[in-house]
């Protein structure tokens, strides 16, 4: 074997580990959750939450959502988070009767001014999804953070 073959399998080798742990560091940066990174001074963040607090101004607890009728949310989130945004989906079966998106703390009016769900009349099944929604480099991007759910009638 002469030194050039050596120099060139120790080149190839040193290649082929600088390509493994440059493809394990990007799978650890995908893997590794997004709250991991919000964390300040070495501690875990409190994990992303939303919740029904109110319908047409009473506590949740005391009166059901139903269709024509404001619904508000109570959330929390990581302080890195850029825009959070509420976005409601209603549901009949597999049909999509109704949405709509606002900030956290936001009336939302169930079947709001006009939607399928409005006009058709009956029960739902919501879901509340609290994201960060942004803009970066021209880009829109959203990251997803908690979500909520609860049926209202029609």
């Amino acid at each position: 074997m002469t030194a050039g073959s050596d120099t060139e399998s120790v080149a190839r080798h040193n290649r082929a580990r600088i390509g493994l742990l440059s493809s394990l560091a990007v799978a650890a940066i995908l893997i590794v959750p997004a709250t991991a990174f919000a964390a300040k001074g070495g501690g875990t963040p409190a994990p992303a939450w939303i919740a029904l607090s109110s319908v047409s101004g009473l506590s949740s607890a005391a009166a059901q959502p139903q269709l024509g009728v404001a619904v508000k949310f109570s959330s929390g989130y990581p302080s890195t988070t850029r825009n959070p945004w509420v976005s409601l989906s209603c549901y009949q079966d597999d049909a999509l009767v109704f949405t709509q998106g606002g900030a956290p703390g936001s009336d939302f009016l169930l079947g709001g001014g006009s939607s399928t769900w409005l006009t058709s009349g009956g029960g739902a099944t919501c879901r509340a999804e609290l994201g960060d929604f942004y803009w970066r480099g021209g880009h829109q991007y959203y990251t997803y953070l908690a979500h909520t759910n609860f049926d209202a009638a029609g």
